[in-house]
């Protein structure tokens, strides 16, 4: 007895369309099939995400710059930070990667 299916309509981009339609011709396979396929994938990663979550629930809360200085202390990270201070991830993030990198390779001379 075949699956029971329902059936969506989905507004891809172009060029992600124009994708799954040589990937569904290359694997044999429908694009529907290859639809399913991904966004099982995503709801299983999204499941395992909420089990790793929940086991951790108990563990000790870590502030980001305690997290830093400890992955540089265990020889994690390079000395990236010596010549900049950031301890809020907000600017860490907004932090222009041109100037990280001038950083790193300073550093590392």
């Amino acid at each position: 007895m075949a699956t029971e299916t329902k059936r969506a309509t989905i507004y891809f981009d172009p060029s992600i369309h124009q994708a799954l339609k040589f990937k569904s011709i290359e694997t044999s396979r429908s694009i529907s099939t290859l639809v399913n396929e991904a966004v099982k994938a995503a709801l299983s990663e999204d499941a395992d995400d909420m089990i790793a979550h929940e086991a951790s629930v108990n563990e000790p809360l870590i502030s980001f710059s305690d997290m830093l200085k400890r992955l540089k202390n265990d020889g994690r990270i390079r000395d990236l930070f010596q010549r900049v201070c950031i301890s809020d991830i907000k600017t860490l993030e907004k932090f222009p990667r041109k100037i990280f990198k001038k950083l790193y390779l300073k550093s590392k001379n």
